[in-house]
């Protein structure tokens, strides 16, 4: 607990810079965790089923 403290005493002059440095890491991280939600969204769950069987239907047909 010490050793914190210590770290907070050194950092009170750059307090500007810890703050900035503190909302860009949680923005970074807000923005890693939201890409995949975001692509997520709009592919359809099923979408494997589908080609699997569109590719079925194809081959069936061909033969």
């Amino acid at each position: 607990m010490r050793e914190a403290l210590r770290l907070v005493r050194y950092a009170k002059p750059y307090r500007k810079y810890v703050i900035v440095a503190g909302i860009s890491l949680a923005g970074v991280i807000g923005l890693n965790l939201i890409g995949p939600w975001i692509i997520r969204q709009p592919t359809p769950t099923n979408l494997s089923r589908r080609c699997h069987r569109a590719t079925t239907l194809k081959s069936a047909n061909a033969a």
